[in-house]
């Protein structure tokens, strides 16, 4: 999908359910146009009743002016409220839509996603957008229809009057023109410094243990404190970006208002128009300018709703490759594959050729850094693709969706998730029956009903270890397991359980340096720190 394409999508996925927020903010706009318009009449009317000495009329049209109003305000008031819990429930399902569509993307997509950036869209990105479509589009299209309006109204009771004002009114483009080119250089910084900021703390959080038994809380606090220097100078430059333009606003507002003034006065005074045009004129001035001030406002908005929407469009890339859903044959294919880490020195493949089968297992063996865990990575889609082929049964891992992945492969890494829920919680995640088949595994394992009903993150790592190879052997017989040194902190007698359950699968890849594991009668084979693969005949000890 294309840039131009995924940008679309984004807003089709937004706009359709922006109507009702936006006829509400527009119904809201023409209210405060209609009580402008009636108080313009109103106290010009009251003025003059009081100039010409009638008590009596100033009352009534006060009284009159007042109720106008107070209806007015009740209804806007209500209007308000519905809209405002209209997009409260928007907001929340285009949250959950967006996590969805995050979930469902590729997994060697969201291994490289950063925690930061995933909220800051969720939660700047995705306000900015809908704001812009339940706002900012609405204030738009009531302006150039106020500004019409009013246009007409003052213009059939004098030219001279609606030709001033336009060109007072001219005076308030310049601060959007001015502060369009940095809003959006800003707000793009900013939602990346933020991002940074939580990725940081995220990872932290995740590896404190480890940060203070390595004594690297210093250097820790030090990169939170140019992080938060890099926040500073942004928000600094933000700050003075928003006291100039309030600035700006403040001396354009007072010089429109008492320019005003002073020329319809002296419009009046000569005779050029009567006092009760220039009163109406006057009383109608702010919200004239107001609507033409919000036209020119868009041009700041608008800049920084393409940035929102640019960020939010990488979740609305799709891949138009297809997965073809069957077995083409039993073998594992790299042709000509190569690999590289992002900002690595080194290629971890190159130019690989190499098969294995998928209906037995086999055994890797090799030193740290040689591309074990790499290349089971590879097979699950976890890592994008390099240059060359893979083919698992005839199709490439990168572009299987989350059923044809829960199909044909079960990945377990070396570093079991510390999930905050209890193993039975998780198993129960799954169908009925296989939920049963994990219970049954785990205590072959040897856990306990305690040890089952206990927060996994508060369980060793052995019972841990134990609690996942109990779900990935409740997965059918076919399904090839990728098992990342699975005798990790297992005691013998789980190595052994391991052992008996693995003599009842099809195939498998599993890299281990456990002896008992490989004395086992399976393929072994050895990956090079130069990126090759070489098969054993013979059975290491």
């Amino acid at each position: 999908m294309s840039k131009k394409t995924s940008v679309d999508a984004v807003k089709k996925h937004i706009k359709p359910g922006m109507k009702l927020p936006m006829i509400l903010a527009v119904l809201i706009n023409f209210l405060l146009f209609i009580s402008a318009f009636i108080k313009a009449r109103g106290i010009s009317g009251a003025i003059l009743s009081a100039s010409e000495g009638k008590p009596g009329s100033v009352l009534s049209t006060s009284l009159v002016l007042l109720s106008a109003l107070m209806f007015i305000y009740l209804l806007k008031t209500g209007i308000s409220v519905i809209r405002n819990n209209h997009l409260s429930v928007l907001q929340h399902e285009y949250k959950s839509k967006l996590q969805e569509r995050i979930i469902a993307q590729k997994l060697s997509d969201l291994s490289t996603a950063e925690t930061g950036a995933v909220l800051e869209n969720l939660n700047d990105d995705l306000s900015t957008v809908t704001q812009f479509y339940s706002d900012t589009i609405p204030g738009f299209i009531c302006s150039v229809i106020q500004m019409i309006l009013y246009g007409v109204y003052l213009g059939m009771m004098s030219y001279v009057i609606i030709i001033v004002l336009l060109i007072i009114a001219c005076i308030q483009v310049i601060p959007p023109i001015i502060v369009q080119k940095y809003m959006e250089k800003y707000y793009g910084e900013t939602r990346e410094i933020e991002a940074q900021v939580t990725e940081e703390i995220v990872q932290v959080y995740n590896g404190i243990a480890e940060i203070k038994r390595n004594h690297a809380v210093s250097k820790v606090a030090s990169r939170f404190y140019h992080l938060h220097e890099k926040v500073y100078k942004i928000d600094k430059k933000n700050q003075f970006l928003l006291q100039l333009e309030t600035a700006m606003d403040t001396l354009i507002d007072n010089a429109l208002t008492y320019g005003t003034y002073a020329i319809l006065g002296l419009f009046a005074v000569i005779g050029l128009v009567s006092v009760d045009t220039a009163l109406q004129a006057i009383l109608l001035s702010a919200s004239f300018y107001a609507s033409f001030n919000q036209i020119f406002k868009v041009i700041p908005q608008a800049g920084i709703f393409k940035i929102a929407v640019k960020r939010l469009s990488v979740w609305f890339n799709e891949d138009e490759k297809k997965v073809e859903s069957i077995y083409l044959h039993n073998r594992i294919e790299f042709h000509d594959f190569s690999y590289q880490y992002p900002n690595a020195e080194k290629k971890i493949f190159s130019n690989l050729t190499f098969t294995f089968r998928t209906d037995e297992i086999s055994i890797i063996v090799g030193k740290n850094g040689t591309g074990k865990s790499t290349l089971l990575k590879q097979l699950t889609g976890w890592l994008s693709a390099g240059q060359g082929e893979i083919s698992f049964c005839g199709m490439n891992p990168d572009c299987w969706d989350d059923n044809t992945r829960d199909k044909y492969v079960f990945y377990l890494p070396q570093a079991d998730p510390c999930f905050h829920i209890s193993a039975v919680a998780l198993f129960e995640e799954f169908s009925k029956e296989r939920a049963e088949a994990c219970i049954v595994n785990a205590e072959r394992f040897g856990l306990s009903d305690e040890q089952l009903h206990t927060q996994i993150s508060n369980l060793s790592g052995g019972e841990r270890k134990k609690v996942f190879l109990s779900l990935a052997f409740s997965t059918d017989s076919e399904v090839f397991l990728l098992l990342d040194e699975p005798t990790n902190s297992l005691d013998q007698e789980g190595i052994e359980v391991l052992i008996s359950l693995l003599k009842q699968r099809c195939g498998g890849l599993l890299i281990t340096h456990n002896p008992k594991m490989l004395s086992l009668p399976y393929s072994i084979y050895e990956f090079s720190d130069k990126g090759t693969i070489s098969k054993h005949e013979k059975e290491l000890s």
